[in-house]
């Protein structure tokens, strides 16, 4: 194990799901799995074009393929990205409980497979089966998430405070920045 491996935990035994007889052991988001997400965002955006096609001039279709081309090449599919945190993480819809709209639920759905093929990646299954694990493990597989990305991303907890750089006088509520 390399040093790098040693400071970032990344050693350790990964995390693991039992449910409906399989056993689900969870991937770390790597730079691998990051590159197969904006490989696959800029994939699902040209299938998108692919089908308005014929209705579009061909100097006008190549113009926007050409454009998708120049965003990835960009890093604007990447993980990282506004278009990758909505695609893969999804828009904030309703808690639990709350009324739901027609636009929440088209919301919900428009990012409903980005997220079953993130999930996919980190479980080790296909997007319908992460579908049937969110159904059946709800709780569990939320938690599992939310820890793999903070452990992967570095990600601190929302509220958490960053006690090593903490913020400058004047910035946040009420200050003069």
């Amino acid at each position: 194990m390399s040093a790098l491996h040693e400071i970032l935990g990344t050693g350790a035994p990964p995390h693991v799901l039992e449910y409906a007889g399989k056993r689900y052991v969870l991937r770390a988001i790597d730079w691998d799995m990051k590159a197969e997400l904006e490989r696959h965002l800029y994939s699902v955006r040209v299938a998108a074009l692919a089908v308005v096609r014929t209705s579009m001039d061909p100097p006008a279709y190549q113009a926007r393929l050409d454009a998708l081309t120049r965003a990835y090449e960009e890093g604007e599919f990447a993980l990282e990205s506004p278009a990758g945190q909505a695609y893969y993480l999804g828009e904030a819809v309703p808690a639990a409980g709350a009324a739901w709209t027609d636009q929440d639920f088209r919301k919900a759905a428009k990012t409903l497979p980005g997220r079953l093929y993130f999930m996919g990646l980190i479980f080790g299954c296909s997007p319908g089966e992460a579908l049937r694990l969110v159904r059946g493990r709800p709780v569990e597989v939320a938690a599992l998430l939310k820890t793999v990305i903070k452990e992967s991303l570095l990600v601190a907890e929302e509220g958490e405070k960053d006690s090593k750089n903490p913020p400058s006088p004047g910035s946040g509520p009420g200050g003069t920045s």
